[in-house]
């Protein structure tokens, strides 16, 4: 649960620089109680990454590691999207 309000507290910053915002943790914490497998949101990030520009990472303890991470940042990578390591080097960006 704290991975969810990390991801929500970037999100409202990458919100507040004036980006829109698709933060699969938000979206999918209330289907935690069904016990899907971890495949299920790996692969709906990677459904919802089509429809982004760039990614945002989110900094803390074991996420570099995790296997959504890694498979994110490879996928953004092979389709040339730009991988941002935190909303503050977003600042300067245009929407």
């Amino acid at each position: 649960m704290a991975n969810i309000g990390r991801a929500a507290d970037v999100a409202v910053q990458v919100l507040r620089l004036g980006h829109s915002v698709i933060c699969p943790h938000t979206m999918t914490a209330p289907f935690e109680i069904y016990g899907l497998e971890d495949d299920v949101y790996l692969n709906l990030g990677l459904d919802l990454l089509e429809l982004c520009d760039a990614v945002c990472l989110v900094q803390g303890p074991g996420l570099a590691a995790s296997e959504g991470t890694r498979a994110e940042i490879e996928w953004a990578t092979m389709n040339g999207m730009v991988v941002y390591q935190g909303p503050e080097e977003m600042s300067d960006v245009a929407e």
